[in-house]
This record gives structure tokens, sequence and C-alpha cells, in this order.
């Protein structure tokens, strides 16, 4: 019989892709989303763990690396506002 290119065709029903195929593939691509948006997320929790630039200015401040007057300075420079 000659197919009409149709994933459904009248003789041969649904094909190679019948039953219990259909939702294999549905699952199969909820899964792998599913563990895109997981990796996504992921990878966004630990940029936000890294420590910012205040934090590193008064651990410097906390071990006495730097002076009072040096930390209020920098954080003067940090309090900016950028351009």
């Amino acid at each position: 019989m000659i197919s009409s290119g149709f994933m459904f065709d009248a003789a041969e029903g649904w094909g190679h892709m019948g039953g219990w195929a259909w939702g294999w593939m549905v699952l199969a691509w909820v899964v792998f989303f599913a563990l895109i948006a997981y990796v996504v997320r992921l990878s966004s929790q630990r940029s936000s763990d890294r420590p910012t630039a205040l934090d590193i200015l008064s651990e410097r401040l906390a071990h006495g690396d730097i002076t009072v007057e040096e930390y209020e300075q920098r954080r003067a420079a940090l309090d900016k506002p950028t351009r």
C-alpha cells in the first residue's frame, strides 16, 4: 500500500509508534526538559554562593590585612554607583 506520509494510515494504524511508544516518548521528553531545568537551577545557585566584594573586604578587615581607614575608603568606592 502507498503511504501518504502521515503518521496515521487507515490500513496500518499508527505504524511503528503504537500504544505505549507514544507514552514513553512523551515521558522521555518531560524527563529531558526537567533535567535541563535542574542543571540550570543548580548552576545559578552555585554562582549566588560566591562571596561579594563587600564580604571579602570585611574578611580582610577582620583578619587585620587592612586598616579601618582603608576599609572605609574601599567600601565607599564599592558603594559608589557605576555609570
